[in-house]
């Protein structure tokens, strides 16, 4: 589940690969893998850095939850930046 749904958020989103690896600190490749199911179980800290690069929470990421947080899209992406600036 974590593959479909972090394919959709990601293209949902306009976020390329390179993206979403730079947001979570993992690599493109690794991103890659997940997103094609290759990489079946990413360790909790790669799930929930890519959970926090997309705005979502880990329940949603990996399908326990079909709830998204409500968050105006111009909020995410500030949050998104502000987060991106910090693991610098």
């Amino acid at each position: 589940m974590i593959s479909v749904r972090l394919k959709e958020l990601r293209e949902g989103k306009g976020l390329s690969l390179q993206d979403v690896a730079d947001l979570s600190g993992a690599s493109k490749a690794h991103i890659w893998d997940i997103e094609r199911g290759k990489s079946q179980n990413p360790t909790i800290n790669t799930a929930v850095a890519i959970a926090n690069a997309l705005g979502v929470s880990l329940d949603y990421l990996t399908g326990l939850s079909s709830v998204q947080p409500a968050l105006h899209p111009e909020a995410l992406r500030i949050a998104t930046e502000i987060n991106a600036l910090l693991r610098r």
